[in-house]
C-alpha cells in the first residue's frame, strides 16, 4: 500500500524496522518507541538491547524518563538548546523533573534547586525556605525503626516537617526508588483524599503512611515531597519541598 495511506503511528513503526534491518553503528531515535502497542514497543526495546550488547551506540532523545532510566547509561539535560547537565539518567532526570516543577510554581522565588549532589541534598532536589524537613523514618509494625526489611511486610514511613509560613492547603508525598532511581511505588495526601488540613507558622506537621511493602530483592531510597494548593489529579501550585536519597 502506498505510505501515504499509513497512520503516522504506522509510518513511525515502519521506519524503525528498516533503521534496524541491519545493526548500525549509531543508532539515533527520536521519540519513535512512543508509537505502536505494548508488544511492538517490547520488540524494539529487545532489538535495542541485543545491538547494544553488539556495541551500538544508542543516541535517544524523548520526554519518557522511563525510558531513560531503561535503556541509557548516560543522560544530557537540554533547555533551549542550552546544556543544563551531563551525568548520569538518574541525576539528569531527577535535575530535569525538580525544574520542570519549579518553572511551573506559583511563588518560585522561595525555591532552591540543587544542581550538584551535595548542596543541600542529591542533584535535583527542590526546597523551599519557608519549610524544613524535620525527620523521615521507617518503622515496621511494631513501630521501630528498621535498615532491612522482609518483602510484604507491613511498615510506616513517618515524614515530620517544620513551617515557616503559613499554609493552607498542605500536602506530603513520597516515592520509593530503586538504586538506579525508577520509581517502584509513590503516593500522598491528596490523590489518596486525606489532607492534612491548614497549618500555622512554626507547626510540626507528620504524615504516616501504612502500607505492605511487596518489593524484590535489592537496595531501595526515598524520596520525600511537600507541596500546597492540589488541583486536578494530583498537580500542585506551589511544590515546596522535593528531596531524593533519603531514608534508605
Amino acid at each position: 500500500e502506498p505510505i501515504k495511506t499509513y497512520s503516522s503511528g504506522m509510518q513511525m513503526r515502519l521506519a524503525f524496522s528498516v533503521a534496524t534491518a541491519v545493526r548500525p553503528d549509531i543508532l539515533i531515535v527520536d521519540e519513535a518507541l512512543s508509537v505502536g502497542d505494548i508488544f511492538f514497543q517490547q520488540k524494539c526495546f529487545d532489538r535495542i538491547h541485543n545491538y547494544n550488547r553488539q556495541g551500538t551506540t544508542l543516541l535517544f532523545v524523548t520526554h519518557s524518563m522511563g525510558i531513560v532510566h531503561h535503556l541509557c547509561n548516560r543522560a544530557i539535560f537540554l533547555d533551549k538548546g542550552r546544556l543544563i547537565l551531563d551525568a548520569s539518567p538518574k541525576a539528569a532526570i531527577d535535575l530535569y523533573q525538580s525544574e520542570m516543577l519549579s518553572s511551573r510554581d506559583a511563588n518560585p522565588e522561595v525555591i532552591t534547586v540543587t544542581k550538584n549532589a551535595g548542596e543541600l541534598g542529591d542533584t535535583g532536589s527542590l526546597i523551599a525556605s519557608t519549610v524544613e524537613l524535620a525527620h523521615v523514618r521507617w518503622l515496621n509494625e511494631l513501630d521501630q525503626p528498621f535498615d532491612i526489611i522482609e518483602s510484604e511486610a507491613q511498615v510506616t514511613l513517618e515524614i515530620g516537617f517544620r513551617f515557616l509560613a503559613d499554609y493552607a492547603d498542605p500536602h506530603v508525598g513520597f516515592k520509593i526508588r530503586d538504586k538506579y532511581g525508577l520509581v517502584i511505588f509513590e503516593a500522598n495526601t491528596y490523590t489518596m483524599r486525606v489532607p492534612p488540613g491548614a497549618v500555622k507558622t512554626g507547626e510540626l506537621l507528620t504524615t504516616r503512611f501504612s502500607f505492605v511493602l511487596n518489593v524484590r530483592e535489592g537496595d531501595y531510597n526515598t524520596t520525600v515531597a511537600l507541596s500546597a494548593d492540589g488541583y486536578s489529579e494530583g498537580s500542585f501550585k506551589q511544590q515546596l519541598y522535593f528531596a531524593h536519597g533519603l531514608a534508605p
